[in-house]
């Protein structure tokens, strides 16, 4: 990857890490503790894939990133390990925004894939930045307690 594009990417990044919404009302998500470890087997999955994901884009492995991008998209650990009963009743203790904000989160990863599979660093860089900011506002929100340095994002 070439000087430029290393820069841009860079560029658009940080100026996304800006743009998040505001932080509504936080709330506590209280989970049996099945459904609680899983979902954190998850985001620590979710957090070294986003790591793994940006180190690769810098460095132009756009087919790496772009199979990565796929695996995140996919990483929906709840729903490959929890039959339909037990998917019902993990939503019933789940916000609607929660599961908004992680299915925009998955969607994102999937569109991810395909620009970084057209070499489309722009957008590429642009879609990294909402993953980005859609980690920064659920964990704002959902997960305040866990990540207090979070608190102020809204502001």
């Amino acid at each position: 990857m070439n000087r430029y594009m290393m820069m841009s990417l860079a560029a658009i990044l940080i100026l996304g890490i800006g743009v998040h919404a505001q932080t509504p009302s936080r709330q506590t998500i209280e989970l049996p503790p099945r459904y609680g470890q899983l979902l954190k087997e998850e985001m620590n999955k979710i957090d070294a894939g986003m790591k793994m994901l940006l180190s690769l884009m810098v460095r132009g492995e756009t087919e790496r990133a772009a199979t990565l991008a796929d695996t995140i998209h996919n990483s929906f650990i709840l729903k490959q390990s929890l039959n339909k009963d037990e998917l019902k009743e993990l939503v019933s203790y789940l916000p609607g925004d929660f599961v908004q904000l992680d299915r925009t989160f998955h969607g994102n990863a999937k569109k991810l894939a395909e620009a970084l599979r057209r070499s489309d660093i722009k957008e590429s860089g642009q879609i990294y930045g909402a993953m980005f900011n859609g980690c920064i506002s659920c964990h704002s929100r959902f997960a305040a307690d866990k990540f207090p340095g979070l608190i102020n994002t809204s502001k």
